[in-house]
């Protein structure tokens, strides 16, 4: 897990893509990594606006992206994945353990199951790949993520943003 958190972390920019059910796990990572990182470009909407994000993030450097695929898997993921690609980027994929054309896309998966004995399946195992993905980013760059974290809690009391 180190190893691929130093290669998100070097990754400037570094996009994350999730899409439909997706979004809230693709939303909190980027929210965290903003913390530690210092360009965090998120992908949610499929498409031509997919693509464009994904050609941008690889004309600024760029060379990973994070995407979270879960169940019911979209054909919009696969074909912003097969983007992704194209445009010279790396696949980091977390998804759930069935096999299939998404994973054929990705440079490396990560799975963690997903509960389905409720209406709407569970997300709390990819959450938990996510904080650790996040720890290894952080791990990888500890000095940056130091300074990061004390400039994001200067400004957090500086406006105000917490009680």
């Amino acid at each position: 897990m180190l190893g691929i958190g130093r290669e998100l972390a070097r990754s400037v920019p570094l996009t994350v893509l999730g899409l439909r059910i997706s979004v809230s796990l693709a939303e909190y990572f980027a929210y965290a990594a903003r913390r530690i990182h210092p360009d965090v470009r998120l992908v949610t909407r499929g498409g031509s606006v997919a693509y464009d994000a994904l050609l941008q993030s690889r004309a600024a450097g760029g060379s990973w992206v994070l995407a979270f695929a879960m169940p019911r898997h979209a054909n919009e993921t696969l074909a912003a994945l097969r983007a992704a690609r194209s445009t010279g980027l790396r696949v980091v994929l977390i998804t759930d353990p069935t096999v299939g054309p998404l994973v054929e896309e990705a440079d490396v998966v990560l799975t963690a199951g997903t509960g389905s004995r409720l209406v709407f399946d569970s997300y709390a195992a990819p959450g938990m790949l996510s904080a650790a993905l996040l720890q290894a980013m952080a791990d990888a760059d500890p000095e940056r993520t130091q300074a990061r974290l004390e400039q994001y809690e200067q400004a957090a009391d500086q406006h105000g943003f917490f009680m």
